[in-house]
């Protein structure tokens, strides 16, 4: 997801989309898509809308081996109606894909989720973590039993409490497509289909105690260059 108009950071990164800020020297993009790529050979969809055309033009059509598509938002469609766009102009092959955050960095084991996302059947799965600021992150009250989510918080969680990390493996199906078809053409993820949706259907949740940043406010932003400090001066 890299179609944000990025407001919040217009004080520091105002010339290029926020997800290509430059960290270490090259876009923060590109050390989001290559922590996949050491893992596992992707296949990334890149949902475009503000200033697009300079992600599209930098990376092209593939990185490192793995190939890149990109769709367009004519306008801001908001994080859930971005998505059904992509599955509306793209064809997946695979059983379930990810949906990823482009200005926001999460150190966790994807494959150990996807493992337990098949295993489990669920039909989605949510990436949490500990907030560790105020008021910021939205909350998810979850089973540890039964590794359910079983509600989705309307307000911003407290720190320590169990918060939304923001990355969601789906499982690719009709029912996803066919929910997500319904709220469209203009949606959140977050405020109009999760929380309806957790409620009637089984919703998974990895948790992960790692590294988390969100490059959205500029105080964070400056947080990244060290994030990634170790990876450039090897």
């Amino acid at each position: 997801m890299a179609g944000g108009l990025g407001t919040r950071l217009r004080s520091v990164v105002s010339d290029v989309p926020k997800p290509m800020a430059l960290v270490q020297e090259k876009p923060f993009l590109e050390h989001l898509m290559e922590f996949y790529i050491k893992k596992h050979k992707m296949k990334f969809i890149i949902s475009i809308g503000y200033k697009g055309e300079f992600i599209s033009s930098y990376f092209g059509s593939n990185i490192h081996g793995s190939t890149i598509e990109y769709v367009h938002e004519e306008a801001p469609l908001g994080t859930g109606g971005a998505l059904n766009r992509v599955l509306n102009n793209t064809h997946i092959e695979e059983k379930l894909f990810f949906v990823i955050n482009g200005d926001s960095f999460v150190d966790y084991n994807f494959l150990e989720m996807q493992d337990i996302h098949i295993k489990s059947m669920n039909d989605l799965t949510i990436t949490t973590m500990y907030a560790n600021e105020i008021n910021r992150y939205g909350g998810l009250k979850v089973d540890k039993n039964s590794q359910q989510v079983t509600s989705f918080l309307s307000s911003k969680c407290e720190i320590g409490e169990v918060a939304n990390a923001g990355i969601y493996a789906f499982s690719n199906n009709h029912h996803i497509h066919s929910t997500l078809k319904n709220l469209a053409p203009k949606f959140s993820l977050e405020s109009d289909f999760l929380p309806k949706y957790i409620l009637e259907n089984k919703v998974g949740y990895y948790h992960t105690d790692n590294k988390f940043l969100d490059i959205g406010v500029p105080r964070d932003y400056l947080k990244a260059n060290k994030l990634f400090e170790s990876e450039h001066n090897d």
